[in-house]
């Protein structure tokens, strides 16, 4: 308790946590009772025969018969269950049912103790399984690159079936189209663009006049043309001949 304080000391002082200072060496009470000197902590510890009982497989069976002889008791949850199964809805129902029908249960719960062993196994055999071992031609194959691409296909088109699905209609039926949804899902086909021509020039032009006198003499002619503007100036060939010019 705090010193130096004017007034008479009270005994409400102690239990003020304010007025309380720290002790050397000791951890703060908060004004709380500590129990005697004489007192020990810590769990109890149980106390076994020794040896004897360690290498003793025989398992003591009053604990386990003290349940059973006690008082027995409605099971309430399995009635509520069978009650349901029966297809009881109403209070009354369940309060008839209740009185009819009878399943009972011991008052005391069976619990096992910590200091039980239980029932093991003798062939059981402890540890992880190993792993398999890895398929090397599977992976040189690609095997479960192909198998998870498939997977990845087969939810694409499962998606887009509940999509078609759902963009249906809720209720189960298809919606008539209108010429708005219509014109929304069909789109006209774009004509190419084409520079735009005369008339007269956008068909097939044809000759006004036909001077030669078959087809023969109109192909000689112009081999004669091919082989003789060479020597003529002008793009086409039909100029003057050249004089004094290197060919």
């Amino acid at each position: 308790m705090a010193t130096n304080i004017l007034g008479e000391k009270r005994r409400t002082m102690c239990s003020n946590v304010l007025h309380q200072r720290a002790i050397l060496a000791k951890s703060n009470t908060h004004c709380l009772s500590l129990p005697p000197s004489t007192f020990t902590y810590g769990i109890k510890s149980i106390k076994k025969e020794g040896v004897p009982d360690a290498l003793c497989w025989i398992r003591d069976g009053n604990n386990e018969q003290s349940g059973v002889e006690g008082e027995m008791v409605d099971d309430f949850i399995a009635l509520n269950c069978e009650s349901v199964k029966a297809g009881v809805t109403t209070c009354r129902e369940i309060t008839h049912f209740r009185a009819t029908h009878e399943i009972l249960r011991p008052s005391i719960i069976i619990r096992r103790s910590k200091s039980d062993v239980p029932e093991i196994d003798p062939d059981m055999v402890h540890g992880i399984a190993n792993r398999e071992p890895t398929p090397m031609p599977e992976l040189l194959a690609h095997k479960y690159q192909a198998e998870w691409i498939q997977e990845q296909l087969a939810k694409e088109t499962e998606q887009n079936q509940l999509f078609k699905k759902r963009k249906a209609g809720s209720r189960g039926f298809s919606v008539g189209e209108t010429k708005t949804s219509l014109l929304r899902s069909c789109h006209k086909p774009q004509k190419k663009e084409s520079f735009w021509k005369l008339r007269q020039f956008s068909e097939k032009a044809t000759g006004g006049l036909d001077t030669f006198r078959s087809e023969r003499s109109h192909k000689l002619a112009f081999e004669a043309h091919r082989t003789d503007k060479i020597s003529r100036l002008g793009k086409l060939g039909q100029g003057i001949f050249r004089t004094g010019e290197c060919a």
